[in-house]
C-alpha cells in the first residue's frame, strides 16, 4: 500500500506524490489491517490532499484500489504569516483585500462576504460583513477614513461601507462611463484610484468620486492584464495575471522598475494586493491562500 499527496482532487494518478509505503503478507476475506505513516508537513501553507492505495490483486477487476482524498490543512508557513497563509473553508473565492487596524479584510466573489483575519492570520469573524444585495459582482476592495470602498464590475459602481460593515449609500459613486472593466481600486493621497482592465488605464477620483483627469495615466504596454492595485508608500503596485508580476508606477504615471518584483510560482492566480508592515500580500483564487512578499529595496 502507498501512501500519496494528491495536486488535485483525485488519489491515484500519475502526478500523486508517494510518500512511502507499507507491506501486506495477505488479508483475508471481511479482515481489516490497519496502517500508519508519519508525514511531514509541507513548508508552505495550504489545502493538500492525502490518501492511499493499494497495489492491484490477481483478477481483481478495480485495479486503482485507491481511497478518496483526505483534505489537510496547513494554515501558514512554515516562515510564519507573514510568508504566507491559508484563507477560511468559507473564503475559497478570494476576489480582493485590504488592510486595516491590525486585520486583512478579504473580499469574497461567490458569497458576497468580505473576511477578516488578523495579522497572525486568525480569523476574527466579529469583523465579517456581508455586501449589499446590489453590490452582486464584486472585484476589489480599498480602505480608507473608517469605510471600505468596494468596487462592482457588473454596474461600474463603488458601493461604501463602514468599518463594521454598514452600509454608507449615501458615498456610493458611478465610475467613469470609459472605466467599464474596473478590476483593482486603492486609497492614496485623498484619492481613489481604479485600475481597468478593458483600457490599460488608472483611473482617479476624489473621494465624493469626480474625476481626477490630472492623476490618471496608461500602464506600461507589457502590464495589459492589470488585476489589482495598491498605493504604498507614494507608489501605485498594479498585479497583471499574465506574467505574474507587480509592476510599480509613481502617481505621475512613470515607471519605478526598481521596485517590481515577480510572483511566487504558485501564485498564478492573483486576485488583489494589500501592504502592510513593509510587506505585500496577495490572494490566489486557486490556492485559496494568501501569499507574502517583502517590499524590494530601491
Amino acid at each position: 500500500m502507498s501512501f500519496r499527496r494528491s495536486p488535485d482532487t483525485f488519489i491515484g494518478d500519475r502526478d500523486d506524490e508517494e510518500l512511502g509505503a507499507a507491506d501486506f503478507d495477505g488479508l483475508a476475506v471481511n479482515a481489516a489491517r490497519v496502517a500508519t505513516m508519519d508525514v511531514e508537513a509541507p513548508a508552505k501553507s495550504g489545502y493538500y490532499l492525502y490518501g492511499a492505495c493499494v497495489g492491484p490483486l490477481a483478477e481483481e477487476y478495480d485495479v486503482r484500489n485507491c481511497s478518496p482524498p483526505l483534505e489537510v490543512a496547513v494554515p501558514v508557513d512554515i516562515g510564519g504569516p507573514t510568508g504566507g497563509f491559508i484563507l477560511d473553508a468559507d473564503n475559497r473565492n478570494p476576489t480582493g483585500v485590504a488592510y486595516a487596524d491590525g486585520h486583512f479584510h478579504v473580499l469574497d466573489s461567490a458569497d458576497h462576504m468580505v473576511y477578516a483575519y488578523r495579522t497572525s492570520s486568525a480569523r476574527n469573524p466579529d469583523l465579517d460583513f456581508a455586501l449589499d444585495v446590489e453590490n452582486g459582482t464584486p472585484t476589489a476592495i480599498a480602505y480608507a477614513d473608517d469605510r471600505f470602498y468596494v468596487v462592482d464590475r457588473a454596474d461600474d459602481r463603488v458601493y461604501v461601507y463602514g468599518k463594521t460593515g454598514e452600509r454608507h449609500a449615501d458615498a456610493d459613486f458611478d465610475l467613469d462611463a470609459n472605466n467599464t472593466s474596473p478590476n483593482g481600486i486603492a486609497y492614496g493621497e485623498n484619492r481613489l484610484y481604479v485600475v481597468d482592465l478593458n483600457d490599460d488605464r488608472v483611473y482617479a477620483y476624489t473621494m465624493s468620486g469626480l474625476r481626477s483627469r490630472t492623476r490618471e495615466f496608461n500602464l506600461w504596454r507589457a502590464n495589459d492584464t492589470p488585476w489589482a492595485l495598491e498605493f504604498a508608500e507614494d507608489r501605485l503596485y498594479v498585479v497583471d495575471n499574465t506574467d505574474d508580476r507587480v509592476y510599480v508606477y509613481e502617481t505621475s504615471g512613470d515607471r519605478d522598475t526598481a521596485l517590481e518584483f515577480v510572483l511566487d510560482f504558485d501564485n498564478a492566480s492573483p486576485e488583489g494586493i494589500a501592504f502592510f508592515d513593509g510587506r505585500f500580500y496577495v490572494p490566489d483564487h486557486i490556492d485559496d491562500k494568501v501569499y507574502g512578499y517583502a517590499k524590494p529595496d530601491p
